[in-house]
């Protein structure tokens, strides 16, 4: 047994060995401690004393001018889809013009910032090395004018509000009110599409109460339309007029809302049961 214990003693390091070991191993801790103290620290004090931004700055400045001496540089802006949008907006809007490096042009915004302008729908931009950006826009196309507040804008299928245009260009549109006639004037206009010759007669409409249309017709004959199945109505409308021809003056209102029967307000005064007239 003491013979083992001797051998286990005779095993174990020396105090001296231990104390060299440790001292060994704590130095290369430290050593690694500062390293990593150091790695984070001087990038963080770089970072927040603006170095390395303006380091990127410059380098990238650098590097337009050089890609700029090689030819890469805007020559042509080329703009495929206008007919309304104003040219000067829309190079505004780019933010580019000839001589800059075309690496400035910035696609994704000058899309984001084309598409805030009223007459374009959606924008495609990109650059085409080595000198050319190419803008494609899809114009909003008007259906109607819409007239609100003593003013008039024109209105797309979407229900989209345009503002400056050429009003004789567009005199030809069906002028509708009502503060919410922009989203309904397609619903309305598609009613008409096998009605084209009633469709030619109607001036103007209004959206009544946010649910439905009053037509007012080129004489002046108001037309009430039902909120719903209005070509039924349309269809009613044109039969009683080849039979009876009440849009030529004589009378003042047609009210088709009833699906069954139609009333006629022949002196524009809706309450004098006198002036009233049913047709079925």
């Amino acid at each position: 047994m003491r013979r083992k214990v001797n051998a286990a003693k005779q095993s174990r390091p020396s105090r001296r060995q231990v104390s060299l070991w440790e001292g060994f191993r704590n130095y290369y801790a430290a050593k690694r401690a500062v390293f990593l103290l150091l790695f984070i620290a001087i990038p963080a004090a770089a970072w927040s004393l603006g170095w390395v931004h303006s380091a990127g700055q410059q380098l990238a400045l650098k590097g337009e001018s050089v890609l700029a001496s090689s030819g890469f540089v805007v020559k042509d802006i080329l703009v495929e889809g206008r007919k309304q949008a104003d040219p000067k907006t829309i190079l505004a809007a780019v933010g580019s013009t000839r001589g800059d490096s075309i690496f400035a042009c910035d696609p994704m915004g000058s899309k984001e910032r084309l598409e805030k302008i009223t007459w374009i729908q959606s924008a495609t931009v990109q650059r085409r090395m080595p000198d050319t950006i190419y803008i494609r826009l899809v114009e909003r196309n008007p259906i109607a004018i819409w007239q609100n507040d003593g003013a008039r804008y024109l209105v797309d299928e979407h229900g989209a509000v345009i503002e400056n245009f050429d009003a004789q260009e567009f005199k030809h549109l069906l002028v509708v009110t009502g503060g919410a006639a922009p989203k309904h004037a397609k619903d309305l206009l598609d009613s008409f599409n096998e009605f084209s010759e009633l469709r030619e007669q109607v001036k103007s409409a209004v959206f009544i109460s946010g649910r439905r249309w009053d037509l007012i017709m080129k004489n002046n004959v108001r037309v009430k339309l039902p909120e719903k199945n209005i070509p039924v109505a349309l269809t009613h409308l044109q039969r009683l007029d080849k039979e009876h021809r009440l849009t030529d003056g004589r009378v003042a209102t047609i009210d088709l809302r009833l699906p069954d029967r139609s009333f006629l307000y022949v002196q524009g005064n809706e309450d004098d049961k006198k002036n009233k007239g049913k047709i079925t």
